[in-house]
């Protein structure tokens, strides 16, 4: 995993573009401090930057830029490629030519026989920048899943790609004002997703995606093929669970491949457990699990944590973690959050700690709860989807009824989302995700804004509907729908993008074995069928183990790995955000000073969700710092 940017010069005019690109490189040290290297075409305005976390081949024969053999082909990837030794011994039988033991080199000659057709035949995590110099074309893509992010930033002067935005900041007379649209979003869900960003000029590239690149020409082809494997899934039998163990046991050992040290985030929960078991079973040396604990919280998950590894023989390490440690990291990771996010403070602890205990890659159990129908909203979403549609027989009086009962016998900003989403919106099964998963939604977001941006906020609704409106094609099912929408909303726009930053933040990898295209494909008509296996969550995924998980790990309700927010953001965090009350500087061009010290005091007083009001401060600090910096 590393770090890669570039430059495409569109007019001679641009000063010193070599200078620039390796601004832009040292922008992104942090995600590859074990080497950097360079390709520059002065001539046709070309220039690659790469920083590099060693972890397949640590010679210097493993740095990028890597070419083909008569160097027409210059690549540069983030990520890992999981089956390159198939695709290595594949090409080589076909007289291809290596120099390197690295991963990366298999992209570089697949895409010199299939060009960017080959991306179908990887299998891993990347976001790719391959330059071909007998056509003078860019070629940048994303894995399908959305693993790895990239971003472009576009201008008269020239077009510049990033693996995370603050490379571009690097740039001459960079200006990208904030995008009101992708400010929307995130209010509305907590992230915001690809190809918006909060800045206008910058875009991410879809899950899937791939952009070819001419100095005057952006052509954008692909997708992300969630929404064909849900479709296909309920279409089609459902397989042998044998043959799922052996996709997910074969996903895990092709992640445990590396040169240097390994270990696993371990928490008290399933699919850590799982992931530690397996690893266990698979490994020939000690396998490394790492924990974060809550000295004397209810949310202290250690000994879960504990009695797993005491189960699988790991070598295991605790840290503690107080509200005195978030406050004294805080700025760091805050640093590092250059994309807007309710989460991410989670990966950005628990990565320090892994790469504190001497690892440089870490697996992580992020994957399981959507592919394997951990989340509350598996039963929570359709639930309330047939709620609604039941109020809404009565029409608008019937659906009035419904969300004044709702706030009468629930509490809180949550029973209110749901009554806001009752009254306003139509009644499926987009709609209850966002009633369950939404932050503001409807007359309660627009109320938040200055009036003249409120119709920004109705686009928002639309937008996301129109964005999700392949899950009520051909009745998909209900827990397929679901799977699809926490895949392909929450996990890849909130959940991986936060991983990758958080986790390159500390140069460490993180490795996600349940979020692989072969699992994902195969284990999806599990949920269309509805199979239960023995009764309790996950069964699919433990029968994975040769050795069962902990009885104690396996029956204990849901929860979710997390700090004890709505407590320790009382103290500096909610001391900042009123000093920013009391001065306002950029935000309240968006917000309404009003609206924003109402949620603030309905959090105090324990009405409004910790997420709600972090939302909010977390938009206020990244529109002082985008107003600071024009």
């Amino acid at each position: 995993m590393c770090g890669i940017c570039g430059i495409l010069v569109r007019k001679t005019s641009v000063n010193a573009p070599s200078n620039l690109v390796r601004s832009m490189g040292d922008a992104l040290s942090h995600r590859g401090p074990d080497a950097n290297g360079c390709y520059h075409d002065p001539v046709r305005g070309v220039f690659f930057e790469h920083r590099r976390l060693a972890i397949i081949d640590l010679s210097a024969a493993g740095r990028q830029p890597l070419y083909n053999e008569d160097r027409t082909v210059v690549v540069m990837v983030n990520g890992e490629i999981y089956n390159y030794r198939e695709l290595r011994e594949q090409l080589t039988r076909r007289g291809h030519r290596f120099a390197s033991q690295c991963d990366v080199e298999t992209v570089v000659h697949l895409f010199e026989e299939q060009g960017i057709g080959g991306w179908k035949n990887l299998r891993g995590m990347f976001a790719i920048a391959v330059y071909d110099t007998k056509s003078g074309e860019l070629y940048l893509t994303r894995d399908s899943l959305g693993i790895k992010p990239l971003y472009v930033y576009e201008s008269s002067e020239l077009i510049a790609f990033s693996s995370e935005i603050r490379g571009f900041q690097a740039l001459p007379n960079f200006a990208s004002d904030p995008n009101p649209d992708g400010w929307m979003d995130f209010l509305l869900l907590g992230s915001v997703p690809a190809p918006r960003t909060h800045l206008k000029n910058i875009r991410a590239l879809l899950p899937g995606e791939t952009l070819t690149i001419r100095k005057n020409q952006v052509l954008s082809e692909g997708s992300s093929p969630i929404s064909a494997w849900c479709h296909g899934a309920a279409e089609a039998t459902r397989s042998e669970a044998s043959a799922a163990r052996e996709c997910i046991r074969d996903s895990v050992r092709k992640h445990l491949v590396s040169d240097v040290p390994i270990g696993i985030f371990l928490s008290g929960g399933m699919d850590s457990g799982a992931l530690a078991g397996i690893a266990s079973e698979i490994s020939t040396t000690p396998v490394h699990t790492v924990s974060v604990t809550l000295p004397g919280h209810a949310l202290d998950e250690s000994a879960l944590a504990r009695q797993t590894a005491e189960v699988f023989g790991t070598h295991h390490v605790e840290i503690p973690l107080d509200q005195a440690s978030f406050e004294a990291d805080f700025h760091v990771f805050f640093d590092h959050l250059d994309l807007p996010s309710i989460d991410g403070f989670n990966t950005f602890i628990v990565s320090k700690v892994a790469r504190a205990a001497g690892l440089t890659v870490a697996l992580s159990g992020l994957g399981g709860d959507e592919i394997f129908a951990g989340y509350n909203s598996f039963q929570l979403v359709p639930r309330l989807t047939r709620l609604h549609q039941i109020a809404s027989w009565g029409g608008s009086i019937g659906k009035g009824a419904a969300a004044f009962l709702l706030e009468k016998i629930r509490h809180g900003s949550s029973a209110a989302r749901v009554a806001e989403i009752f009254r306003s919106r139509p009644a499926n099964i987009r709609s209850g995700y966002l009633a369950c998963r939404g932050l503001f939604v409807g007359r309660i977001l627009e109320d938040l804004l200055a009036p003249e941006l409120r119709s920004y906020a109705r686009a928002a609704h639309t937008r996301f509907l129109d964005e999700t409106s392949w899950v009520l094609e051909r009745q998909l099912q209900p827990r397929l729908a679901v799977a699809g929408l926490e895949l392909s909303r929450y996990m890849s726009s909130q959940l991986l993008r936060d991983t990758d930053v958080m986790s390159m933040a500390h140069g460490l990898e993180v490795r996600t074995p349940l979020v692989d295209v072969e699992v994902v494909r195969g284990c999806l008509p599990f949920l269309a069928h509805d199979f239960e296996g023995d009764g309790h969550p996950k069964w699919l995924l433990r029968q994975s183990l040769d050795r069962p998980l902990p009885a104690s790990v396996v029956q204990r309700p849901k929860r979710g790995f997390v700090f004890p927010w709505q407590e320790w953001m009382s103290g500096f965090v909610l001391k900042d955000f009123d000093r920013k009350l009391a001065s306002p500087n950029g935000w309240a061009d968006i917000l309404q000073p009003k609206s924003v010290q109402w949620w603030r005091d309905a959090y105090v007083r324990g009405w409004a969700h910790w997420s709600c009001f972090w939302a909010l401060y977390v938009l206020m600090k990244f529109l002082e710092k985008t107003r600071g910096s024009h």
